[in-house]
């Protein structure tokens, strides 16, 4: 399978984008077709438009609600101690800057929640680079 037919390496499965794709009608001008969807349902194989990744004022990628727990704000990647692997974490406010123990941390706020989220959510490439926030639909 050809690069161009598989979801881009540095998408999350779980990350939102935005696509742009003309549709050719005939006997009429072209659309363009806009959505928003997770990186992971959208068929790669058959997509031939352009898209971006949907982001917070903030600049951080958005990521689906799906699989998260209702309080969930915020998904980001740890680095486990021993460097084995990492564990993508929600959190219920947005944690504190990436620590030089390879984790992200919310012990300075007073009531706020973390637990362990679904791999599909893991912004791909370094954990320091790794936080989300969690689309919710209104």
């Amino acid at each position: 399978m050809s690069k161009w037919r598989e979801k881009p390496a540095e998408l999350a499965v779980a990350q939102i984008i935005e696509t742009h794709e003309i549709i050719h009608i005939s006997f009429r001008e072209n659309e363009v077709s806009k959505s928003t969807t997770q990186a992971g349902d959208l068929n790669w194989g058959f997509f031939g438009g352009s898209y971006r990744p949907v982001r917070d004022p903030d600049g951080r990628p958005y990521v689906s609600a799906e699989g998260l727990k209702p309080w969930a704000q915020y998904v980001a990647v740890d680095s486990v101690e021993d460097h084995t692997g990492n564990t993508v974490f929600q959190y219920s406010c947005k944690p504190e800057e990436y620590q030089e123990n390879g984790k992200w941390g919310v012990s300075s706020k007073p009531g706020a929640k973390y637990m362990e989220a679904p791999s599909t959510h893991a912004i791909p490439g370094d954990p320091a680079d790794s936080l989300a926030r969690v689309w919710r639909e209104e």
